[in-house]
């Protein structure tokens, strides 16, 4: 392990790290969003510092965010969390999104001339 075994040991123990490997392998490859730890614990919104984007195993990912400064600040760390596929957008995509929120809308306004014709709110 490396030299980041005690702190990635310490991030083990988080909820955190409960809540990413509860359906994820740490040799799941990806890319990842790191996150600190909002240095204010006594209140208000909570603004959690983004440290990076990164690719590669989670293993890694983590091996490194724990060592980023601002990861840890005052309890149990920041937070990892993957960025899901993206979606192609193309001039066409663009097209059909446009015609289907169209469509959602005249649907829409049938359904309730429909509801209020046959009296259901």
């Amino acid at each position: 392990m490396p030299k980041t075994q005690s702190k990635f040991e310490q991030f083990q123990k988080t909820n955190s790290y409960n809540e990413l490997v509860r359906d994820r392998k740490l040799d799941e490859e990806g890319i990842w969003q790191v996150y600190g730890e909002d240095a204010k614990d006594l209140g208000g919104s909570y603004q959690p510092p983004f440290l990076g984007l990164f690719s590669g195993k989670l293993i890694d990912v983590i091996c490194y965010a724990v060592e980023l400064p601002r990861f840890w600040e005052w309890g149990p760390g920041g937070a990892i969390k993957k960025l899901g596929e993206p979606i192609p957008i193309t001039a066409e995509s663009v097209r059909e999104r446009t015609n289907d929120l169209e469509q959602i809308e005249q649907l829409t306004m049938k359904l309730e001339a429909l509801k209020k014709k046959n009296g259901i709110r």
